[in-house]
């Protein structure tokens, strides 16, 4: 009985040893790098050394009409604050990690980070109106809810209240004209939201009951839900997307898998142009095409920006003064040429030179 026992028992561990050997072990998730940018947004752009951040990145949408924040895609309240849903496939990163910054030589390019955010935006309103503009690099909130930077004015995009969170939110864009006023009376929203699980502030944006009081309409607040593969996408119940936690510094450095030369992209504005409305009631008349005899004008000098981010003005040309009187000064007689001067010689008649009649009384000269 005793053997029988013991043989049951060497056959159960056998058996179990066997079965631990064949149990799989539960792959370890591959880290997350700034790799991935530079992986799945090099189709969509190109990827340049920049002097001061390093490796950039520019879109390949037009640069004369491409806005951060602006083109192709609208806000939406979720539980982080006021979240910029892009239409773009690449949207998932740049308007949501990193930062925008605009330079005449590459118009706006983006400089990628590890944190995640809901829109990297400085928040303000004025009067009837909110307003957003792109966070430059190394821009805390802290420095932005003091008032210790504002973005540059051209950076700015302002929309009714009632209109926040359209769909379609484009088409009520302010018209550029009206900025000036509505930027001299603006103050920042300083309202912000604890992500408690990444340990990251967000500037959340406007106030929703604010916004349901001057729309009319309810403000929905949609959870976010976690995507695994790069991408984004919304319907009425919540937004998806990609949004992993990112190393700040990895074993291996990150680097594009192709790199621009600088020198190959083209100059743009110098400052950036503020998207138009779209709808046809509020478009801009076009404005009929210049004769073709009309002269070019010519181009004037690309400003620079200073390190605070503002355009420098530059040198105006220099002015030629003109003559006071230019119609009562004579005009200068031009000289005949020896061609004409040698034919009015030879076209004159020949005279022989008359001799002199001697007086009367006066003696002949006798030296002849």
């Amino acid at each position: 009985m005793k053997s029988w026992i013991s043989i049951f028992s060497l056959g159960l561990l056998l058996l179990y040893g066997c079965g631990a050997g064949e149990r799989e072990i539960p792959a370890q998730p591959t880290p997350v790098t700034m790799q991935v940018f530079y992986n799945e947004l090099s189709p969509y752009g190109k990827w340049i050394p920049h002097p001061t951040y390093g490796y950039v990145w520019l879109p390949m949408d037009d640069p004369d009409t491409f806005f951060p924040y602006g083109t192709n895609g609208h806000w939406v309240s979720t539980e982080f604050g006021w979240t910029w849903v892009s239409d773009y496939k690449w949207g998932w990163a740049p308007f949501h990690y990193g930062r925008w910054d605009y330079d005449p030589a590459y118009g706006w390019f983006w400089v990628p980070d590890v944190v995640w955010g809901p829109a990297w935006v400085v928040w303000s309103t004025s009067g009837d109106y909110y307003g957003w503009a792109p966070m430059r690099p190394g821009i805390g909130i802290t420095i932005v809810i003091e008032g210790r930077w504002i973005p540059p004015a051209p950076w700015w995009i302002f929309v009714h209240h009632r209109h926040m969170g359209h769909r379609q939110i484009r088409r009520y864009y302010e018209r550029r004209e009206r900025y000036d006023r509505i930027i001299g009376e603006q103050h920042v929203i300083g309202r912000t939201h604890d992500d408690r699980a990444r340990g990251v502030t967000y500037l959340s944006g406007p106030d929703n009951l604010e916004v349901e009081k001057a729309s009319g309409a309810p403000v929905v607040q949609l959870p976010i839900i976690e995507r695994t593969k790069p991408g984004q996408s919304l319907d009425d119940k919540a937004v998806s997307i990609y949004r992993p936690a990112i190393e700040r510094a990895p074993q291996v450095s990150p680097k594009p898998i192709k790199i621009d030369d600088p020198k190959t992209v083209r100059s743009v504005p110098s400052s950036p142009v503020t998207p138009k409305p779209t709808d046809d009631g509020l478009q801009e008349k076009p404005t009929a095409p210049a004769s073709p005899r009309e002269p070019e004008p010519r181009p004037m000098p690309i400003p620079k920006h200073d390190r605070r981010g503002e355009v420098t003005k530059p040198n105006p040309p220099p002015v030629t003064q003109q003559p006071k009187d230019v119609a009562k000064q004579p005009t200068p007689k031009q000289k005949p040429s020896q061609k004409q001067v040698q034919k009015k010689v030879n076209s004159a008649p020949k005279q022989t030179p008359a001799q002199p009649t001697p007086k009367k009384n006066e003696p002949a000269d006798q030296s002849k």
